[in-house]
């Protein structure tokens, strides 16, 4: 029995599949590729019809091959760019500007979960300080805690009186790290309060070790309570 062997011939233009037999037979013998002959050789003589294939169709070449696969990228493009044009992704900044960053939570009549692009559109305030612990005069810029607790309902000038003077305030940040404050230190009518809930210094955004947010007190002669990576302020009341 005559086995067949499989071999690939790559061509440039046109390449083929042979399939070869041990001994060679004349070009003469050679079947032309219609059903007719396939039939009939299939019937008399399969080892010789497997001999006599030959797929010898042209084919794509390499070149041929890039050349379609091009235009088609080419055409999904012109599909997608519009719409990528329109609606672009979002980017890690952009991303990051709507996540909430900073929360205004516990007794207070309205809780507030603001992000760092909310804040940007608050009324701004800057301030100019001195930092005890770099020794250098820095300039900071966010929104005032005054306006924050305005916006939160927490008590504030005259209203603040009674039981609520026995309130505190508690910050944290991502840290851990976490102070207190009396309500009235914080409050204007009682002593000069201008405490920030800062997101720039010197025009920058506060750097990952430090921000995106961090608590300015600059009545407080030691910045022990500028809290660094702050993410939530918390009012409590004291139940009798």
């Amino acid at each position: 029995m005559i086995a067949p062997q499989i071999c690939c011939k790559f061509q440039f233009a046109r390449p083929c599949v042979r399939l070869a037999t041990a001994s060679s037979r004349p070009t003469a013998n050679r079947l032309p590729w219609t059903r007719r002959s396939f039939e009939s050789e299939n019937r008399r003589n399969p080892a010789l019809f497997l001999e006599n294939l030959r797929l010898d169709t042209p084919r794509y070449s390499a070149y041929d091959f890039s050349v379609k696969l091009f235009a088609v990228l080419l055409a999904l493009f012109s599909v997608w760019a519009p719409a990528l044009a329109q609606n672009p992704p979002a980017s890690s900044a952009t991303a990051g500007s709507a996540k909430p960053a900073l929360t205004i939570s516990g007794d207070v009549p309205q809780s507030l979960s603001l992000s760092l692009a909310d804040l940007a559109a608050l009324p701004r305030k800057t301030l100019k300080v001195s930092n005890q612990h770099s020794g250098k005069q820095e300039t900071y810029e966010g929104v005032a805690l005054a306006e924050l607790f305005k916006r939160a309902g927490v008590p504030q000038g005259e209203q603040l009186r009674g039981p609520d003077l026995a309130a505190y305030v508690r910050a944290e940040g991502a840290d851990g790290y976490v102070v207190t404050f009396g309500l009235a230190e914080l409050d204007s009518s009682f002593q000069d309060s201008e405490v920030l809930v800062a997101d720039t210094l010197d025009g920058q955004p506060l750097g990952d070790k430090v921000g995106p947010l961090r608590l300015i007190v600059p009545q407080d002669k030691r910045p022990g309570r500028w809290v660094r990576m702050l993410r939530s302020i918390a009012v409590v009341k004291i139940s009798k």
